[in-house]
């Protein structure tokens, strides 16, 4: 019982310290965990704190953060990684929130983990050569990715909302989108459109390989509600089918 009670109270003077330390000492957690960041502005302690800008290098990728609210979880530091609630994390229009976790191997885990944005921006980085907009919400439940193994787990779902684009000069609302998201492989996404009501229904899925290349196979089918012009569109990015859908391929890197 008493070595029991000493321990605790080690936890206790640790999880103290922790808690005290300055926001600054964030990269050096950080660089444990493999992961280079350089911070300005920094405010808060390292178990909760917030600054107004960062570098994060992981292997040769480099990320710009605009904002980031955290709070970290002091026993993660015991499993020789670190875990972090992002209350507030903006980014080129990108915002995220969640748990997220990394180790000393260079594995990330995460549970809860949204992120929000314009159609537009999410599609800029891929390059996508339509000009769309709308919002977007990607909501993970859970991943799990490894270096050695790659993703393991991977649940989740995207919303689209008022998904739009110019149509005879005129910005054209086709509705709500929604698309799965799961790991048909260790090196794959896949995004598996869902049925809804918008003016032109989406069927097919878009591929995500993790060495950054995407195929995108999609069927357009319009609705009763699409305007001629809306459908008539469709022929300048698919190929018309008999049946009336369109059918479209793309692929690129991101």
């Amino acid at each position: 019982m008493k070595g029991l009670t000493y321990a605790v109270a080690a936890l206790v003077f640790i999880a103290t310290l922790v808690a005290n330390a300055p926001a600054a000492l964030l990269p050096w957690v950080a660089n444990a965990a493999g992961v280079r960041v350089a911070l300005l502005q920094v405010e808060g302690s390292l178990w909760q704190g917030s600054i107004s800008a960062a570098q994060i290098t992981h292997g040769n990728r480099d990320w710009f953060v605009d904002a980031l609210v955290w709070r970290l979880q002091p026993l993660s530091l015991f499993s020789g990684g670190v875990c972090l609630d992002i209350l507030d994390g903006r980014a080129q229009g990108v915002s995220l929130r969640g748990e997220i976790c990394l180790d000393s191997h260079g594995a990330a885990s995460g549970e809860n983990v949204v992120v929000t944005s314009r159609v537009g921006n999410a599609l800029a980085l891929a390059k996508f050569p339509l000009p769309v907009d709308g919002g977007a919400t990607l909501s993970i439940q859970q991943f799990d990715w490894s270096p050695d193994s790659g993703i393991q787990i991977l649940q989740g779902y995207v919303n689209i909302s008022d998904y739009a684009y110019q149509v005879a000069g005129q910005r054209e609302v086709l509705g709500d989108y929604r698309m799965n998201i799961s790991a048909p492989s260790a090196q794959q996404v896949a995004l598996t459109f869902v049925p809804t009501q918008a003016k032109i229904a989406l069927q097919g899925e878009v591929l995500v390989d993790l060495t950054g290349t995407y195929e995108a196979a999609l069927q357009f089918i319009p609705g009763q509600s699409a305007s001629p012009a809306l459908v008539d569109s469709l022929r300048f990015v698919a190929v018309p089918q008999d049946d009336g859908s369109y059918r479209f391929k793309y692929s690129g890197r991101f």
